[in-house]
């Protein structure tokens, strides 16, 4: 497992590490958005992916392996939807210089250890991180309903 201690780390894995805080008043606040999968209709989810990465971050992404799937029961105004989480490798401290939040719909972001994003996420989304990074570890990939393990 990955080690929690941050001074240990030699790189930053964006979709482990980079969780981005939505503004407030961003309609998006309550999907709880993470920077490596996004909830669009008629686009190819890993399409949808690189897309959200250089408009939200300002960085190329070229693509990873596919974590996890999850689907998500509806909530709110929101319909049915599935949620993909693809592997975005290690992003070196130089490669974070890079990272530019250029749409407005982020006003922040922080790398933190995976404690940490428990804190910070709404359960099924701290369930659907925790499943990619145990993913990433074991080399396959997970199915999830709601965050949870089928």
């Amino acid at each position: 497992m990955l080690n929690a201690d941050t001074r240990s780390w030699t790189g930053v894995r964006p979709r482990q590490h980079l969780l981005p805080r939505l503004d407030p008043g961003s309609p998006h606040l309550p999907l709880n958005l993470c920077t490596l999968y996004a909830l669009v209709a008629n686009e190819a989810p890993l399409a949808a992916a690189r897309r959200e990465v250089a408009e939200e971050l300002g960085i190329a992404y070229r693509g990873g392996r596919l974590l996890v799937v999850d689907w998500v029961g509806p909530h709110g105004p929101w319909d049915d939807s599935l949620a993909f989480v693809f592997d975005g490798g290690v992003m070196l401290e130089n490669d974070q210089a890079r990272i530019r939040l250029l749409d407005g719909e982020l006003n922040g972001y922080r790398s933190v250890a995976p404690g940490e994003a428990s804190r910070m996420l709404r359960p099924y989304v701290e369930s659907r991180i925790r499943e990619a990074l145990d993913a990433t570890n074991d080399g396959t990939a997970r199915y999830l309903n709601n965050g949870r393990p089928v």
